[in-house]
């Protein structure tokens, strides 16, 4: 598929936007090579990395992922080392009204405003999404999904994103009650509440859609480089078994009417 004149709006194509994202896969790689700090690329870049040697065709983000003290080092490096006048790295503890148990590494002087997120009072800029991997149990890893989520949408209510739950009773109960401290306080206890345990799995409890697998800790420690689109990225040393576990037969190309950008936007402006 080529994908120089797919249309993401009446005015940008889909080339433009992964040409954007890769001036933040750059910012980020630039940073971690500086600070000594491990990463791979995660899920649909992951695969495109692999299959297709860059963006898969019809994508329109980047997911980064790597072990929650490597991410604790590249918020701090982001302090002194990002280019403050081109990027923004946004969490929880960045930005008052921010979304999500994950960091999203943003491009200033952008717009990409998703559906659900255009109330929310947090920097709208074409973003990739950077994501800790926490340690987890076989017997623990529901309940900490389950928790580290439903504070999540407790948050959401609070800063005005829009959602769908199962429990809406006791979710504006918790927003009404608790300061939005104590929720991300409890979000962030769930996702690391095996931590100080070494523990031989590892998974993105941050994350709330797909890849909520555990994975072998040797998956991010184990890294090579591999092309992308014309520059090189961290990927796992044993990547054919992770996109078989994540995937199945990922080398086989979905149906057509799948091969589409995954989000709805309402906003772009690059």
């Amino acid at each position: 598929m080529d994908n120089s004149n797919f249309m993401v709006n009446e005015k940008y194509t889909l080339k433009q936007v992964q040409e954007k994202l890769m001036l933040l896969l750059l910012e980020f790689d630039r940073i971690c090579k500086k600070n000594n700090i491990r990463y791979s690329l995660d899920g649909g870049t992951l695969l495109g990395a692999v299959r297709h040697d860059g963006f898969i065709p019809w994508d329109d983000d980047a997911d980064v992922v790597m072990l929650r003290k490597d991410y604790k080092r590249f918020i701090r490096a982001c302090k002194k080392d990002l280019n403050h006048d081109l990027f923004v790295m946004e969490t929880t503890k960045s930005c008052k009204s921010y979304s999500f148990n994950f960091g999203k590494l943003k491009l200033k002087n952008t717009i990409w405003v998703e559906y659900c997120s255009e109330n929310v009072k947090e920097h709208k800029g074409l973003y990739i999404d950077i994501f800790p991997l926490d340690n987890t149990c076989k017997w623990s890893i529901k309940l900490q999904h389950k928790l580290s989520y439903f504070w999540e949408v407790v948050r959401w209510k609070k800063i005005g994103r829009e959602f769908e739950t199962k429990h809406p009773k006791i979710v504006n109960l918790m927003s009404k009650i608790l300061p939005l401290k104590l929720v991300n306080f409890n979000a962030e206890l769930a996702m690391r509440m095996f931590n100080i345990f070494p523990t031989r799995n590892v998974c993105k409890i941050c994350h709330y859609g797909k890849g909520k697998e555990p994975h072998s800790r040797k998956y991010y420690t184990d890294t090579i480089k591999h092309k992308f689109e014309d520059c090189e990225f961290f990927i796992p040393m044993e990547y054919e078994t992770w996109l078989t576990r994540r995937y199945g037969d990922w080398k086989k190309l979905p149906p057509l009417e799948h091969q589409k950008p995954g989000h709805s936007i309402l906003r772009i402006e690059l």
